[in-house]
């Protein structure tokens, strides 16, 4: 007889007898059962053993979108407390907790599929915490009727420390591959510990000195992938970051291409023009910023024409830059991006600038004297597009603080002479600045439509002029926006000097929601020229205006057709010689203005004044004094309009109060913008309230 191959001879003499030789060998078959059992079992838990040990050894490339290669040496090797010898219908609790309810004939060989949900210290600086929602698919191979409904998440929470600085917290929810005897197929939509919030939660170290709109903080401490400048390096290196560049010649020899960025060291001055060459594209644009940690780099014109400079070029990005050029008075400017006979140049962002003492002359228009200056010359009709000058501040500089100036400026009915030449920008918006002592108007918008100059603060300007200027000031420029602004204190001649001003050659412009107070010349000023509709359908409506020392209103040109303005609160305070309004004798009477539902609060000394008799005014309220020459009215109110708190340096007062004689006693307008200047609707089926406030 043999068993496992060796012959085996056993000499009893009871085993002679028939019996006990059938006897015999039953006992031998189940003996041979028995130990066939065992060898088979004792195979499976060896393969078992090596199925797991080479599917913990593993070098896991993470392919989530973070460009992350984790090398995730866990070394595992898994002979998890799940190498199940069901015989039965188990009811199997796992070290996860889990209860599988198996009706398993065999040893289960798990192999995990570790779905770690690490915390990424990626090549990019960027630490990622992973949250990968990995829907795995667990085939289960089993030989049974599996009743496995079974994520099993075996909590290995292994710590693994990989060899890309990741520290792997792995809660393994293993795709547990059960090679049960059966051929069961579970696809188990195993959700991981990863549930990818990748999106929101990096804390990115990049370049940018902000904060982006994902919530990323930027730490401005530099990644390689753009060219770097620091000038304050003792020699010159290729423009990386371990070696940048330093200085500007370097910068202004490259032309550089769609989607590159330009980085300055922060802390650190530069010297000298900066231009650098080429253009970006369509969702591609050149990108000058800051990187490192500091005040913002400065870069120093040293007295040139400009300190920043692009000529013919588009799609262009500057910010986070500190910008002077001091010297003796001449043409200068700080920024200064200029088309010549270019067509149309497209997409400009100015942001976050920090610009002062730049000392230019008189000159304005194109060319002129600037912080930022943007400017279209030649013989070529040219134009910008796409342009926001946005969160700046500019002080401490001759002429203007932000001017917008074309060559391509003359229509005939703005009283050109010449042959029409008109060629008006695109969609300017100038939005979020902060501009004071300055020599000439705080914001000069020229040759433009459709464009928007809103929540700018600028005060102190006319320092060191004698020509026109205002704190803002728009001129042949259609369909023009000017709202959320407050412009104050802006002294010089009277006569010369405005707070917001809209000046000949418009159409359909608004002046809307503004805070202007405290002004030496008008605080508000709507000029026409000398020649027929020059200014035409502007709107001038829900502004407050405050004090000031020569008058509050100047009205004036026979160009001006159409002009209305309604719901304006004018607050004079005791004291004044001020007067109230102006309609100049000079250049003759406008052609048609209609003034509705205005608040006037006159308790200074001084009068209006007309030079004409088109103004037409209807349902106002006339407060306070009445002078001589205050108009008439068809509907004329006098009684107290209860403001809260008049001359308080703050718009909130001048909201009424209940029982205000402004109170529901306004006219009816239609197209009336919808919302008064707190932001509170206006009826558009029923009599409004008089004033900026609607109770």
């Amino acid at each position: 007889m043999q068993l496992y191959g060796k012959n085996l001879s056993l000499n009893l003499p009871f085993m002679e007898s028939p019996c006990c030789r059938i006897g015999c060998s039953l006992l031998f078959s189940l003996m041979m059962l028995s130990c066939g059992r065992i060898g088979y079992e004792k195979m499976q838990v060896e393969l078992e053993s090596d199925t797991d040990q080479s599917s913990g050894g593993e070098n896991s490339s993470d392919a989530g979108g973070d460009g992350d290669t984790d090398t995730d040496s866990d070394a595992d090797a898994d002979t998890d407390a799940d190498a199940d010898t069901d015989s039965d219908a188990d009811t199997d609790t796992d070290a996860d907790g889990d209860s599988d309810a198996d009706t398993d004939a065999d040893a289960d060989t798990d192999t995990d599929a570790d779905t770690d949900a690490d915390t990424d210290a990626d090549a990019d600086g960027d630490t990622d915490t992973d949250a990968d929602t990995d829907a795995d698919t667990d085939t289960d191979t089993d030989t049974d009727a599996d009743t496995d409904a079974d994520t099993d998440t075996d909590t290995d929470a292994d710590t693994d420390t990989d060899a890309d600085a990741d520290t792997d917290t792995d809660t393994d929810t293993d795709a547990d591959t059960d090679t049960d005897a059966d051929t069961d197929t579970d696809t188990d939509a195993d959700t991981d510990a990863d549930a990818d919030t990748d999106a929101d939660s990096d804390t990115d170290t990049d370049s940018v000195g902000d904060t982006d709109s994902s919530g990323d903080t930027d730490t401005d401490t530099g990644v390689e992938g753009g060219y770097y400048v620091d000038c304050s390096a003792g020699v010159d290196g290729d423009g990386t970051l371990a070696n940048p560049w330093n200085n500007l010649d370097s910068v202004n020899a490259v032309t550089f291409s769609p989607a590159e960025q330009i980085y300055f060291r922060r802390g650190t001055t530069c010297v000298g023009l900066l231009w650098p060459k080429g253009s970006g594209s369509p969702g591609n644009p050149i990108i000058i910023d800051a990187y490192g940690s500091g005040a913002k780099p400065h870069i120093d014109g040293n007295g040139g024409s400009d300190a920043v400079y692009l000529h013919n070029q588009e799609y262009w990005e500057i910010r986070n830059l500190e910008v002077t050029n001091d010297g003796p008075e001449a043409n200068r400017r700080g920024v200064h991006i200029e088309l010549e006979d270019y067509g149309t140049g497209t997409y400009y962002r100015v942001s976050n600038l920090t610009i002062h003492d730049v000392r230019g002359d008189d000159a304005t228009l194109a060319g002129g004297s600037a912080g930022i200056m943007l400017d279209t010359i030649g013989t070529v009709p040219t134009k910008f597009s796409d342009v926001v000058i946005e969160n700046n501040e500019i002080y401490s500089l001759e002429q203007e603080g932000i001017s917008l100036a074309s060559d391509f400026k003359c229509r005939v009915e703005n009283c050109c002479q010449t042959e029409e030449n008109f060629y008006p920008w695109d969609a300017a918006i100038i939005r979020g600045n902060h501009v004071y002592d300055v020599g000439g108007s705080g914001i000069h918008l020229r040759i433009a439509e459709g464009s928007i100059i809103e929540h700018n603060v600028v005060h102190h300007t006319n320092r060191r002029n004698d020509t026109f200027s205002a704190g803002i000031h728009f001129g042949r420029a259609d369909y023009l926006t000017v709202q959320f602004n407050e412009v104050y204190a802006n002294y010089g001649n009277a006569q010369l000097v405005r707070g917001i001003w809209m000046s000949h050659g418009q159409r359909g412009s608004v002046v809307q929601y503004n805070y202007i107070h405290d002004e030496e010349g008008p605080a508000l000023s709507v000029t026409g020229s000398w020649c027929n509709n020059s200014t035409v359908d502007a709107v001038v409506r829900y502004n407050i205006v405050e004090n000031g020392s020569y008058m509050a209103w100047r009205i004036h040109g026979n160009g001006i057709k159409n002009l209305k303005a309604y719901n304006n609160t004018t607050y004079l305070h005791s004291g004044l010689s001020t007067d109230m309004l102006e309609q100049p004798v000079g250049n003759g009477d406008v052609t048609s203005a209609y003034f509705y539902n205005n608040i006037f609060y006159n308790l200074a000394s001084g009068d209006y004044i007309f030079g004409g008799s088109k103004i037409v005014f209807d349902n106002n309220l006339f407060y306070g004094n009445h002078p001589s020459g205050e108009p008439s009215d068809s509907n004329k109110i006098t009684g107290d309009p209860l403001l809260l708190t008049p001359n308080s340096g703050d718009p909130l007062g001048y909201q009424i109060q209940a029982g205000s004689a402004a109170q529901g006693t306004g006219r009816l307008i239609s197209d009336n913008g919808g919302r008064d200047y707190f932001g509170n609707p206006v009826p558009s089926d029923s009599d409004p309230d008089i004033g900026a406030h609607q109770l």
